[in-house]
């Protein structure tokens, strides 16, 4: 690992870019839509395909963003993300056809591949080595705000400038914020040579591939992929069908963003060491039993609450768990490129899910859906509960010096 580490104010600051990273390139999207949409004539359909060509485009390529920062490129990569996203912005801002539109966005998933949770992890994990969960906890409970802070601004500036307006001033906040704060807080950023006998990070993550460990945790995550698009989309339609009021069911979708917090902060505020493994094991059987939960509450709204705010604690902290548990699994060499491989598969999962979702509703309703989901939570809980302690032989061929 390199030997400049970064400071706590440093990784504070990190955290911080990532509620305007997220909070510009993914959330002032679902409010500056509508805007859009009405003032250009688009249907929706042709609006949303652009926030898919970006989810697209940054899991694509989040491997070769991962594997730059794992060379040592991590201060030019996430400035150059925050250069990147605020230009796309801009090319927002002057679009009135639909090929700009989406030429804007698929710039911006590529911002997002450049900026965003699994960028920001393996710059920390580059830098603090086992040292980096601590901060990955602080990275999530501030992005975690990314919405909260970024909705209503978003909101205010577009009441108050216009949607065009409010990317330009989106754009501004990314070139004179993000872009010089991700230059300073990493410097010292740089390419060291390998030793002799030492992996080279690409040479760990290809590795990988052939890990049992890698494969598990895939299938962990795309679980969670499934539920988190799945009910993302669907929660409110299902609730509906079950007789449950519009203002209950946003007031119980609104929820999980606050629960999510609650659920960093709850490991935030625990002094000890937080094991990947005992932490994946509760979450995936939190999972588990969110998903029965709301599959038997029929219309019993405290069932239903009971079971959200399950799902929504579990969600916040399954972000940290995707940070830790690639280090403690398969190693610190190359973090960067095999997060990027897992969050690539990851992302197709997360496309996928509200259309193989609303199949399995044509094909028995809702009910069909979370008996669907329930399988899948379950076969993501015995995939992470069959993985070994980390660290063993078996699963890492690094030095017991990356072990985390």
């Amino acid at each position: 690992m390199p030997a400049a580490e970064l400071a706590p104010r440093a990784q504070w600051t990190l955290a911080a870019l990532q509620l305007m990273s997220w909070g510009s390139f993914f959330y002032a999207f679902s409010v500056l839509a509508l805007p859009m949409e009405v003032e250009l004539g688009w249907s929706r359909p042709a609006t949303m395909m652009a926030m898919s060509l970006a989810l697209v485009v940054a899991g694509l390529l989040a491997p070769t963003v991962g594997h730059a920062i794992d060379r040592g490129h991590g201060r030019r990569v996430m400035t150059c993300g925050s250069i990147l996203g605020a230009a796309m912005l801009l090319i927002w801002s002057a679009s009135s056809a639909k090929p700009i539109l989406y030429a804007a966005w698929t710039g911006l998933g590529a911002a997002q591949a450049m900026t965003f949770y699994d960028a920001g992890f393996a710059a920390l994990t580059r830098r603090l080595g086992g040292g980096a969960p601590r901060a990955i906890m602080r990275m999530t409970l501030l992005g975690g705000f990314a919405g909260t802070v970024f909705i209503p601004l978003t909101g205010w500036l577009a009441d108050t400038c216009g949607w065009r307006g409010a990317l330009m001033i989106l754009a501004a906040i990314n070139l004179l914020a993000a872009a010089p704060l991700h230059w300073l807080v990493l410097a010292g950023d740089r390419v060291e040579p390998v030793a002799e006998g030492q992996a080279t990070p690409r040479g760990a993550s290809m590795g990988a591939l052939r890990q049992r460990a890698f494969w598990m945790l895939v299938v962990t995550f795309c679980t969670w992929s499934l539920a988190f698009g799945s009910l993302t989309f669907h929660l409110l339609p299902l609730l509906a069908e079950r007789g449950v009021s519009d203002a209950v069911g946003i007031a119980l979708l609104a929820s999980v963003g606050p629960l999510q917090i609650a659920g960093r902060v709850g490991l935030m505020l625990h002094r000890g060491a937080m094991p990947a493994r005992l932490l994946g094991r509760a979450l995936t059987v939190m999972l588990v039993a969110a998903v029965l939960i709301l599959y038997a509450a029929g219309a019993n709204i405290w069932l239903i609450a009971a079971g959200v705010a399950l799902y929504g604690v579990a969600n916040g902290m399954v972000t940290i768990l995707r940070g830790i548990a690639v280090a403690d699994y398969l190693g610190v060499a190359g973090f960067g490129r095999k997060s990027g491989m897992i969050s690539a598969i990851n992302g197709f999962a997360l496309a996928l899910a509200p259309y193989l979702a609303g199949l399995l509703w044509t094909g028995g309703g809702y009910g069909l859906v979370l008996a669907g989901l329930a399988a899948a939570a379950a076969t993501g809980a015995l995939a992470f509960w069959s993985l070994p302690a980390a660290g063993s032989a078996a699963e890492r061929p690094e030095t017991s010096a990356s072990r985390n």
